[in-house]
């Protein structure tokens, strides 16, 4: 196969992976880069070396990575132990504000010898290798001798792939890099084309205008299916999807828990996951994307029951329900039918009384900033999404959820919880992670702070003429 065109949602925010971490780039970057750890399955929270040969704790506090010999960078440049050492101070530096910053702040990096590196943290990291599937690794010399700008410009990686062209908010070109330590791929160029509107996308498919497109919605899944030339691939993605409830106004009715298990019960998950999304996603009975590491499958969901909600409304004194806010922040189209999603909770919450006003938003980062809750008077849910190729409940419960994280925007705070996640956060036994995080999750489950949570599938669709193509991590690149 010679070329393959690719259309996706949305564009990148640049081009330094140390910088970028929009869902574009979860697709574009693993062609271009590698990390010292990679995911080899999508349903599969482990994680298997990659540019390491292996790697192990030493001790609580140490990791050891035995590093692949013989690796080199797009520009000749080699890949060793010095390398791994430069990209984690580079991520530590505050000037540079790289996107993962916290991930790797307390982190020193010991060059045992050229292919043996050690990664010394001031508490125990049991998820450090899983923190390193998201840490790519750049050129020392490259970026010394031209600055950090020069990978905003033309960057370079170990991937199987070398950046050729780069038109913003157009397309980007990638062509096969013949020295890649993987073997050559079958592919020898791929372009990736921005196409934000989804029935756009499959038009593109449809003509052959594209050999493969991200982000399809399950009624085109449908329709592809039905072509003799096309064909649909599903995978589980990392993003999670919730409705959440934002606890800074002291006066709204959500600070009484009754109201927040009300507002659970009132709204038929099953219902909305099978009819708008058909099959293509599985469902969150708590705070946690159900694949990821820490969640407890015998955890269940609210069941829809109605006449609960409004006994509980009635019990916390809101017989008539209210009136509250209802924010709602786009994905930017990598999650299927999010508008008819927000309207269906509209819908089931004004069954019980419950008044929904829907402002609309461009970013999640709005709720990060005090003064903006303040300003703009009582709110209540918000509509969330969180997904991390890390895979593991320390980004999503920990991340969002312990009361003194910089990413808790629901102002939530319970004693038992937050000794239960930072129990998951820093112990390195794996199977008491896992019973720390499930009993966390069943307390925020009572609490009712997220609910019709859902894990969203990635759906691909793609030519069967030009390409057998699986939605896998690790069979992603190999088309």
């Amino acid at each position: 196969m010679a070329t393959l065109n690719y259309a996706i949602p949305s564009g990148i925010l640049n081009l330094d992976t140390h910088l970028d971490s929009s869902l574009a780039t979860a697709i574009i970057f693993p062609h271009i880069y590698n990390g010292l750890t990679w995911r080899q399955t999508n349903v599969d929270p482990n994680v298997s070396p990659q540019l390491a040969e292996s790697f192990r704790a030493v001790n609580d506090t140490t990791w050891e990575f035995k590093l692949r010999k013989g690796v080199k960078f797009h520009n000749g440049e080699e890949f060793n132990a010095e390398v791994v050492k430069f990209n984690i101070e580079r991520q530590q530096d505050v000037n540079f504000k790289p996107r993962y910053i916290s991930d790797y702040a307390d982190i020193k990096v010991e060059v045992v010898d050229p292919y043996t590196a050690r990664m010394v943290t001031k508490a125990p990291d049991p998820i450090l290798p899983n923190k390193l599937v998201q840490s790519r690794i750049v050129p020392m010399k490259y970026i010394k001798d031209n600055g950090n700008a020069i990978m905003l410009q033309k960057p370079m990686g170990t991937g199987p792939f070398k950046l050729t062209e780069y038109v913003v908010d157009d397309h980007l070109t990638i062509e096969r890099f013949d020295d890649y330590w993987g073997g050559k791929t079958n592919v020898k160029k791929v372009t990736f084309s921005l196409i934000p509107i989804a029935s756009n996308r499959v038009a593109a498919l449809k003509s052959g205008a594209a050999d493969i497109a991200f982000g399809i919605s399950p009624d085109d899944a449908k329709s592809l299916e039905g072509m003799p030339d096309m064909g649909v691939s599903a995978g589980l993605g990392t993003s999670g999807v919730w409705i959440a409830v934002n606890l800074f106004d002291k006066s709204s009715p959500v600070q009484d828990k009754r109201v927040r298990q009300a507002i659970s019960y009132a709204v038929n998950q099953k219902e909305m996951l099978d009819t708008l999304l058909g099959g293509y996603a599985t469902m969150a009975p708590s705070a946690l994307q159900p694949a990821y590491f820490g969640s407890d499958p015998a955890l269940q969901p609210y069941p829809f029951d109605p006449k609960k909600a409004k006994e509980l409304l009635t019990a916390a004194g809101f017989p008539d329900g209210f009136e509250i806010i209802f924010d709602f922040v786009t994905g930017g189209g990598w999650v299927p039918r999010e508008k008819e999603f927000q309207e269906a909770v509209v819908g089931y919450l004004a069954q019980v009384g419950i008044k929904c006003k829907v402002v609309s938003h461009l970013s999640s980062e709005d709720f990060a900033n005090k003064e903006f809750a303040a300003k703009t008077g009582p709110r209540g849910l918000w509509y969330f999404s969180r997904g991390s190729i890390v895979w593991d409940g320390d980004v999503t419960i920990y991340q969002n959820l312990y009361s003194t994280s910089t990413r808790n925007w629901f102002y939530y705070s319970n004693k038992e919880v937050d000794d239960l996640l930072l129990k998951g956060h820093t112990i390195l036994d794996q199977e008491e992670r896992k019973k720390a995080y499930g009993k966390a999750l069943s307390i925020i489950k009572d609490d009712a702070i997220w609910f019709a949570g859902f894990q969203m599938k990635d759906i691909y669709g793609y030519n069967k003429k030009k390409l057998n193509f699986k939605a896998e991590w690790g069979t992603r690149l190999k088309y």
